[in-house]
């Protein structure tokens, strides 16, 4: 009760915000500056854009690679495009994993505890290089008495708390002890009804992501590889803010774009849908400082959000074409197919088994009467 009251407030408060920015804009400055875009300049953006999500679906897909499991790049693209747009509309930035695992499972037969440890260790990457990428710009700003000392201060306090909760998530992993597992013992959830059972297979879940970490050949090759790909992905951020304000004609130096392209981003640790307002408010606040109208902010920031809509789109699409809602079919037809479905993928795994053991058998010797 109390988490959906805090997640309540933060959401009125970002309407508010976002309220608040739409009655100031000048809207004649924001329409006339996205005028000066062409569909040249459309499709270089959205080209842009899905270089980083192409560098993070192939993070995943080395992941997935080093269990064992090699699923078509295309596949894992869409389905981290449908991940992307459920935590798009979600109030944390973890919504749409259980889809990607979902898809896994369903369409590829990967067990669940496989399927969980790599979109786990995905989204534990991810988050770390986007609180080292937002870091990077608040230490930049912090040099440039840009922003109050209150402001930096929160942000400083919010990117702190992140970077403990997510060194504190791989020191228990990396000890055996578990994350996850750790907060389930503490919370006492194994007393809950339903959750008995529930401790040894996170426990289990997170053991794989631990070695796959502590892996010899891994920790030579791959687990560089898949920073250097997340810190790559984070930083076409920057390349994004670069074209659009290069399309708007705005005068503004590399130091004030890797401001602008970093900065704001903070408020996606916020407990709100997208950032909705508290991203809206930091743009124009950032801007306004750095020497640029409220006007402009505002028309980076349409193009940033029809960005997050564009991809977000493309993962609505595939996951409300297989398999990802009720909307206009009964519920006992769809739970239906699902028995189906899970009935041929244990027929398929028997004879999968019977296959190998019949393999495995010497082949009988002719008897001589």
């Amino acid at each position: 009760m109390k988490k959906k009251l805090i997640i309540t407030v933060f959401i009125l408060l970002g309407l508010g915000l976002f309220a608040d920015v739409l009655w100031k804009t000048d809207w004649t400055e924001v329409t006339a500056t996205l005028r000066q875009l062409t569909l040249l300049n459309m499709m270089v953006f959205l080209l842009v854009c899905s270089i980083s999500q192409t560098l993070m679906a192939w993070r995943w897909r080395i992941i997935l690679k080093s269990h064992g499991y090699l699923v078509s790049f295309w596949k894992i693209w869409l389905y981290r495009m449908t991940g992307y747009g459920i935590s798009y509309i979600t109030p944390t930035q973890v919504g749409g994993e259980p889809a990607r695992v979902y898809f896994l499972n369903e369409n590829h037969d990967i067990p669940l505890r496989e399927s969980s440890s790599s979109v786990l260790l995905d989204k534990l990457l991810e988050m770390s290089a986007f609180v080292v990428f937002v870091l990077s710009g608040v230490l930049a700003v912090s040099f440039t008495n840009l922003l109050p000392n209150h402001t930096l201060y929160f942000i400083f306090a919010l990117l702190a708390v992140f970077g403990f909760l997510l060194g504190y998530a791989f020191k228990k992993l990396l000890d055996g002890s578990g994350f996850i597992t750790s907060l389930f013992q503490k919370l006492r959830l194994g007393r809950v009804r339903g959750l008995q059972n529930f401790e040894q297979k996170i426990l289990k879940t997170e053991m794989m992501i631990a070695d796959f970490l502590s892996h010899t050949d891994h920790k030579r090759t791959t687990v560089p590889l898949i920073c250097l790909i997340s810190l790559l992905a984070w930083a076409f951020t920057i390349v994004e803010y670069a074209l659009v304000i290069s399309f708007f004609g705005l005068q503004m130096s590399f130091l004030q774009i890797f401001l602008v392209g970093t900065v704001p981003l903070f408020t996606y640790l916020l407990p709100l849908p997208g950032g909705l307002g508290a991203l809206e408010k930091a743009h124009v606040s950032l801007f306004t400082v750095l020497g640029q109208s409220a006007g402009a902010a505002v028309a980076v920031i349409v193009m940033i959000r029809f960005k997050e809509i564009f991809l977000s789109t493309i993962g609505f699409a595939y996951a409300l074409t297989h398999g990802l809602t009720l909307m206009g079919r009964k519920k006992e037809e769809v739970r239906a197919e699902r028995r189906l479905k899970k009935a041929q993928k244990r027929l398929r795994r028997e004879q999968r088994s019977l296959a190998e053991q019949q393999r495995g058998k010497p082949d009988k010797l002719p008897v001589e009467l």
